[in-house]
């Protein structure tokens, strides 16, 4: 009887013990893991507009590297929520491949250089970002839900699992899974350590990649958020409150300077820190010219002085994209347009003094302007405040037609691509249709 009471006693101790392990487990959530994921890809995949033309027989797309038939789908989302933005960045071929290929198309499918800058530029556009951070989100909860068949029993073996899983596919990870809980000799993994442990007996493969994110997840301290383990390759401690915020664009404008300069301004905040701008100028005469970085002058102000000499002589139009990250790599982007004749209009003979005269809210297929006067000369002048909004296209219910959410524009995208005009054909298109008015 007695020992009875003594069994009974030590199970009530032992029941009590585990409660603050069952509260801790219960205290992280699924988004605590996958914030905790987004820092691995951040760190050994790519950023947002990343190409590996060739990676393994097939290409990698986007900030989670997604290969062959997963780029191809990622790549169709991009283009069917603005096809007309899809057709004048990536031109007819290009556009018609990806929305006529059907499944496994890509599977072997590389890009050339001409290819890859393409679809480059495509990706690190503001649709682009925000479709990648939904399919990011949404690939790492399917991974969480693989795990937990696979009786993956700890947080941290969960966002080991994640790293695996979007490397090897799904039936890669499964089959490694399978061979970890043999060599295990149970049906579960209750740890991270055995996990990484039984793995690295199994395969040899991307060994340092394996080490980098076991002594991540070893540093993922849940209750504690401190960590103070040996790396010999140091990696970021940033547990559930990792910052997976992208900057916000307050502000961003073009101010014409003379008959040959104008500048990029931009205001730019973030929950933690802007910590880079690059700029990217393009031309309706396909001259490119990219800024790694641009100079900071102070507060959150980032300004670039812009010769037109870089450019070719006929150029009538500069097309400007600009992308601020934070100090995680989280990104985002506008893109803007200045006209040649905005900068050939200002005279150079005059101190002006520019004030506020009125602002133009921007549509879908023009820009937010604000129309500047000189208190000397009376002289006006446009400043760019922020991009076109672009129209939202949706499918209708007749075939290879998009109809605009905003404006009701409608446009045919199964056919060639002059049947889409872009943004220089829809303003020579207007143009015309002005000077015949006032022509009679």
């Amino acid at each position: 009887m007695r020992r009875r009471a003594l069994s009974a006693l030590l199970a009530v101790i032992l029941l009590l013990s585990l409660l603050p392990l069952t509260a801790q487990a219960a205290s992280v959530t699924d988004d605590d893991v996958i914030r905790a994921v987004l820092v691995v890809f951040r760190c050994r995949e790519g950023t947002y507009d990343s190409v590996n033309r060739d990676d393994n027989g097939a290409l990698s797309l986007g900030k989670l590297q997604w290969h062959g038939g997963r780029a191809l789908e990622l790549m169709k989302q991009i283009v069917a929520a603005d096809p007309a933005n899809a057709l004048a960045t990536l031109g007819d071929s290009l556009f018609q491949e990806i929305t006529t290929a059907g499944r496994g198309a890509w599977d072997c499918r590389i890009l050339n250089p001409e290819e890859g800058a393409l679809v480059g530029r495509l990706l690190g556009g503001t649709v682009s970002v925000r479709i990648q951070d939904a399919m990011a989100k949404k690939d790492i909860s399917i991974y969480l839900s693989h795990a937990r068949t696979y009786d993956i029993r700890t947080a941290e073996a969960m966002v080991y699992y994640c790293d695996i899983e979007n490397q090897y596919g799904t039936g890669g990870a499964a089959d490694l899974v399978s061979r970890v809980k043999g060599l295990l000799g149970k049906s579960s993994i209750d740890s991270v350590d055995e996990f990484h442990g039984a793995l690295v007996r199994v395969t040899s493969n991307y060994l340092n990649r394996r080490n980098w994110t076991y002594e991540y997840c070893r540093s993922l301290d849940w209750s504690n958020l401190e960590w103070t383990g040996p790396v010999e390759n140091p990696v970021p401690v940033v547990p559930i409150n990792v910052d997976i915020e992208p900057p916000k664009i307050t502000a961003a404008r073009l101010v014409p300077l003379d008959a040959e300069r104008f500048q990029v301004e931009v205001n730019a905040k973030d929950n933690k820190r802007v910590t880079d701008c690059r700029v990217q100028i393009g031309t309706d005469a396909d001259d490119v010219v990219d800024w790694a970085a641009y100079a900071k002058t102070s507060g959150s102000l980032w300004i670039l002085p812009v010769s037109t000499r870089k450019f070719s002589a006929d150029a009538s139009r500069y097309y400007v994209t600009v992308t601020v990250s934070d100090a995680a790599g989280n990104a985002a982007s506008t893109r803007l347009e200045l006209a040649r004749a905005d900068l050939e209009d200002i005279p150079s003979d005059c101190d002006h003094r520019f004030r506020a005269a009125y602002d133009t809210p921007a549509t879908c297929t023009e820009p937010e302007c604000r129309v500047e006067e000189c208190e000397l000369c009376g002289r006006r002048r446009k400043t760019v405040l922020s991009a076109a909004l672009g129209h939202d296209f949706a499918p209708t219910d007749v075939p290879g037609e998009y109809k605009c959410t905003r404006c009701g524009a409608t446009e045919q995208i199964s056919g060639p691509a002059e049947k889409l005009p872009g943004v220089l054909e829809q303003a020579a298109l207007r143009i015309i249709e002005s000077c015949q008015k006032q022509n009679g």
